[in-house]
């Protein structure tokens, strides 16, 4: 019965929801004194999975990814998800930035998950605590 069952993890995000919290920090950003007359973009390539976030300098490509960051957190997408590039340099002296928009758990940290079950539920069958052999919990008096 075991055998036929699997331990599958995965995580994803609304692709919509990242959709509107690019939307809503572009305009945000756009609203910004600090961004008055500032080139900057924010793109979001669904079919890639990719975040690029442009802008004249690394200090101002940290403040749109901070407020990118904010709106993605208020729409509850996860943001351990985008996973950074280098930062490399763009056309007319800017700067630029890629996230990969990652929608599910990595093969070997999968099978490294699937394992440590496995490991579990090994120890449960064999009358083992999953804490480690003759691991007590203890409760303290009131």
């Amino acid at each position: 019965m075991a055998d036929n069952q699997s331990f599958d993890i995965t995580t994803g995000c609304d692709l919509q929801e990242v959709d509107n919290a690019v939307n809503q920090a572009q305009k945000e950003l756009t609203q910004r004194y600090d961004f008055r007359n500032v080139p900057f973009s924010i793109t979001f390539k669904r079919d890639d999975n990719t975040l690029t976030l442009t802008a004249p300098d690394e200090y101002k490509l940290g403040a749109i990814f901070d407020v990118l960051q904010q709106k993605l957190i208020k729409r509850q997408v996860p943001v351990q998800n985008l996973k950074p590039k280098d930062v490399e340099q763009a056309t007319g002296g800017t700067v630029r930035q890629v996230y990969n928009l990652q929608q599910s758990i990595e093969a070997d940290v999968a099978k490294k998950n699937r394992q440590i079950h496995q490991g579990a539920e090994a120890q449960k069958g064999a009358g083992l605590h999953p804490k480690g052999a003759g691991a007590r919990d203890l409760t303290l008096p009131r």
